[in-house]
């Protein structure tokens, strides 16, 4: 997958979150099956149709999210991707290319997206108590999961800022909240308990683990 894709789709996260529909399932059925009849009349290749008739389905998945806040994520997700295809009228051969290879780099998120589901579902972090028996670890989190550029800048001090609120009992939205175990969900997707830290038998990585493990299924 390209990573400047990956980077875009990811950029629009959290944006989208703040505005989206948890009901919007039929609006976006609606919108995905109404450009797949469009492209349909265009001579894509069958991979490329195979993959288009997959989509509706995969939303339609999204009823076994772990919690809602998961569940908008992934509509965001799948927003953005048809609102990205709309965004290609040209009917050239080269156009039709283009859409192919969209479509195929779509249809690949969308499985990593799937398969990031499956993962998430093992999972019941709640946006009320996301905080409260991190403590100080989650500065080592941040530090582990820095050489890998699992967060931005801007995400590792935001999760700075949180636990400095959770810290002092200044008030924490439940929108902040829910961002805090998207970002938290994200490092456990990496690494799940095999945390990459060079330390024997660290005390950090410690809490980490039975942390993680209190919220598996």
């Amino acid at each position: 997958m390209d990573n400047k894709i990956k980077k875009e789709v990811e950029s629009v996260y959290f944006e989208l979150v703040r505005s989206i529909d948890i009901d919007a399932y039929d609006s976006l059925i609606y919108k995905t099956k109404k450009y797949i009849k469009h492209l349909q009349k265009r001579d894509l290749p069958d991979y490329a149709i195979q993959a288009l008739d997959k989509i509706p389905d995969m939303i339609n998945k999204l009823d076994n999210a772990s919690y809602p806040y998961n569940k908008k994520i992934l509509l965001a997700s799948f927003e953005y991707l048809v609102d990205r295809w709309d965004v290609i009228p040209d009917t050239s051969a080269n156009g039709l290319i283009d859409d192919s290879h969209v479509i195929e780099l779509a249809n690949l998120e969308l499985s990593k997206l799937e398969e990031k589901q499956k993962r998430a579902r093992k999972l019941k972090f709640n946006p009320e108590n996301i905080l409260d028996k991190l403590n100080y670890s989650i500065k080592h989190l941040i530090e582990l999961a820095n050489d890998y550029s699992l967060y931005t800048v801007e995400e590792r001090r935001f999760m700075m800022k949180m636990h400095n609120f959770n810290r002092s009992n200044v008030p924490i939205s439940r929108k902040e909240r829910a961002f805090m175990c998207v970002l938290i969900e994200r490092y456990y997707d990496k690494f799940g308990l095999k945390h990459p830290c060079k330390i024997t038998a660290c005390d950090d990585c410690y809490k980490l683990s039975s942390y993680f493990k209190e919220y598996i299924n």
